[in-house]
């Protein structure tokens, strides 16, 4: 059974760029959804906004930290106060650190990364499901990422936020079972600027050859939803990690630490350097 996704209204977190601004532009341009973006920063969710030409009064977004519980209860008292029922709980907004060995992150850093990516969606799930329920179909998407399948080192922190939100997601969706759709998301590396936090970026050349345009990833997202699938795998690097360390765990992970090591940057090198 498909996902009737025309003219719902969808709560977005990270609509200000990469693959939510993406997604928000697929679903207000080819499915005259109505969307709500949650960020920080008002100019990046103006530019969306202004992307979205004649179409942007379909858009509109509140402005709060994700990782603060009060920001999304908030949101929830405003929806409900405004008689607002929303469809669909996107939660998309995820911060990657700088590429470090583990015991060199810092606490702070620490938490920061499990509060975005992890507990964000959480405290989202807590204050707008009892407003999702109102929905004639309800549904939850919570975007993780390859490193939730497959991680890699450098990336310890991202990595356990990341299969935190796969393994609570897989709960919700029992928990949820015949009362509201829920779908996990599993993406590879993508275009945008999520690397912008690194000591040095990669090359183009290379991140052509790992990474998926994020407007692919949003379409391949949004599609997905429409066919309500519960688990999306996105790009072709993340369908290869995920199966070679499925079927060869111990090997796969050799060999991508030989890939890093091979590609020469210098945010790989001081993770497998000598001290």
């Amino acid at each position: 059974m498909r996902y009737r996704l025309n003219g719902r209204t969808v709560i977005l977190s990270g609509a200000g760029s990469g693959i939510g601004r993406a997604m928000t532009t697929e679903l207000i341009t080819r499915y005259s959804c109505r969307v709500i973006g949650i960020g920080r920063h008002a100019s990046r969710l103006e530019e969306t906004a202004e992307l979205l030409g004649d179409k942007k009064n379909m858009f509109s977004y509140s402005l709060f930290d994700v990782a603060d519980p009060a920001g999304w209860s908030a949101l929830a008292d405003r929806l409900s106060a405004e008689g607002i029922t929303p469809d669909i709980l996107i939660n998309n907004a995820g911060m990657l650190p700088k590429f470090d060995r583990m015991v060199n992150v810092s606490p702070e850093d620490m938490h920061r990364v499990m509060e975005v990516n992890f507990f964000s969606g959480v405290y989202s799930v807590k204050s707008l499901l009892p407003l999702l329920l109102g929905s004639d179909s309800p549904a939850i998407v919570n975007i993780a990422s390859s490193a939730a399948l497959a991680p890699i080192a450098g990336t310890a922190f991202y990595s356990a936020s990341k299969g935190a939100v796969k393994n609570a997601t897989e709960s919700l969706r029992e928990e949820l079972s015949g009362k509201a759709y829920v779908a996990l998301v599993c993406p590879g590396f993508s275009r945008t600027n999520i690397f912008r936090e690194q000591h040095d970026m990669p090359p183009e050349k290379l991140l052509d050859l790992i990474a998926t345009p994020c407007e692919k990833i949003a379409r391949r997202i949004v599609r997905g939803i429409t066919r309500r699938r519960q688990f999306m795998t996105i790009g072709a690097d993340a369908v290869l990690m995920d199966f070679f360390s499925k079927h060869f765990r111990v090997l796969s992970y050799r060999t991508y630490r030989r890939f890093m090591e091979a590609s020469g940057l210098k945010m790989f090198s001081d993770i497998f350097g000598s001290e």
